[in-house]
């Protein structure tokens, strides 16, 4: 028994042992940072260093390699330069917790891209963002991934324009965190998809704000990921009337479809609910949203163009609303129907959800029985990249022979003592 709990402790402090070396900062060998020097980049056979993330680029984007990747002193404070840094190659940056300082990579509207596919890879990063505008007429891909990186204050994409570009934007984050970003932490009109797991997103008015304007697909997915202290009352630029913790809007004539599961949300901030779908501001277009919830409790909101009058207030007759409460599942199809299933079988709600006199409001913020549907009087709106992994199969290869061993020769010593 104690050579059996020996082996279990060696191995726990072998995984210990792995898992910090998994953790330690990503930098080439011999790379050396001296003076004011925070960034080194690679591009083909050529690199160097820079003071600034722009200077950097910049030099990196004049040599002949067909990518770029970028190592960033460990925790350093990197130099801020001015704003919309353009990025037309493949580019990785391995930030090892450098603090970005809010600055932007400029994506599209200021530079073309040399591919008609770009990727771009963020580690570890702080406040640094990811902004820029489809250009009509070039079909552009980027496919952005953020993993483990922290924005505070900072948002950490924009790419936004109008319904007759063909760009796509295809969206990754993994374990990264925001908080207290004044407006749209994740904001995009285009194409493509977004995938959001396992992220934090803490004190922001609008985390994840998808207003889909483009003609073709644009597919979300968020997972496992925790949303506090979200939303805003300010009725500056009407921020009152969209901001919600997820906002999901079709004002084009394409698709959007969401899913989003395992994501708990509290403390919501003003009152369109934990989940938003529809644009509910006056004179706005809002176009069929189809989306499923699992996994997630909270008040789900389906508005159509005119939820919120000229004077601030609500048309209630304008507005759908369902509460998901634990093990519960809802649905929103394309006609703005909330159906809510998985509901302990109770009394009929006393208030018919559809009242007969049209005056009256469609629908209120109620608890429904077991399968039963809220539904708004008309049609509302509502490449996946792999995470680069620093696993070594070798360390585990050698880890699991290594147990094997032991607890062989326990076995044998065993049998010996008998």
């Amino acid at each position: 028994m104690k050579k059996l709990v020996s082996v279990l402790l060696a191995l726990v402090m072998c995984l210990s042992v792995t898992t910090l070396a998994w953790a330690e900062d990503t930098l080439p060998d011999g790379v050396a940072f001296e003076g004011a020097n925070t960034v080194y980049w690679v591009s083909g056979g050529e690199n160097g260093y820079a003071k600034t993330l722009r200077a950097a680029l910049t030099a990196a984007h004049q040599a002949t390699g067909d990518s770029i990747t970028i190592y960033c002193k460990p925790s350093a404070t990197i130099a801020t330069s001015g704003a919309h840094i353009d990025v037309t190659k493949d580019l990785t940056i391995y930030a090892n917790n450098a603090d970005f300082g809010g600055n932007d990579l400029s994506i599209d509207i200021y530079a073309a891209p040399v591919n008609p596919t770009t990727t771009i890879n963020i580690y570890n990063a702080k406040n640094l963002v990811v902004w820029g505008q489809p250009v009509n007429g070039r079909p552009d891909v980027w496919n952005v991934n953020f993993y483990d990186c922290v924005n505070e204050g900072s948002n950490f994409l924009m790419y936004r324009g109008d319904e007759g570009a063909t760009a796509k934007l295809n969206l990754r984050m993994e374990n990264c965190h925001a908080t207290g970003y004044t407006d749209s932490t994740v904001h995009t009109t285009a194409d493509g998809s977004i995938t959001i797991i396992n992220c934090t997103f803490t004190d922001n008015c609008a985390p994840i704000n998808v207003a889909h304007k483009q003609a073709g697909t644009m597919e979300v997915k968020i997972e496992g990921s925790t949303i506090t202290g979200c939303g805003s009352t300010s009725t500056t630029n009407t921020l009152n009337q969209y901001a919600a913790p997820i906002r999901l809007v079709n004002n084009g004539s394409g698709t959007l479809t969401a899913e989003i599961s395992g994501t708990t949300i509290t403390g919501t901030v003003g009152s369109n609910g934990d989940i938003l779908i529809g644009d509910g501001r006056n004179g706005k277009s809002s176009k069929p949203v189809g989306v499923s919830v699992s996994g997630t409790t909270g008040e789900i909101q389906v508005q159509q163009p005119g939820c919120y009058t000229d004077n601030g207030g609500k048309d209630e007759s304008k507005l759908a609303s369902a509460t998901i409460g634990e093990g519960e599942r809802a649905s929103v199809d394309g006609s703005g129907k909330i159906t809510v299933t998985g509901r302990p079988n109770t009394d009929p709600d006393p208030v018919d959800p559809t009242p007969a006199e049209p005056e009256q409001p469609a629908h209120t913020n109620r608890r429904y029985p077991a399968t039963t549907t809220t539904t708004a009087e008309t049609p509302v709106a509502g490449t996946d990249v792999t995470s680069a992994k620093t696993f070594d199969g070798g360390v585990a290869l050698y880890v699991g022979m290594a147990l094997t061993s032991t607890l062989g020769m326990a076995w044998v010593g065993k049998k010996r003592a008998q």
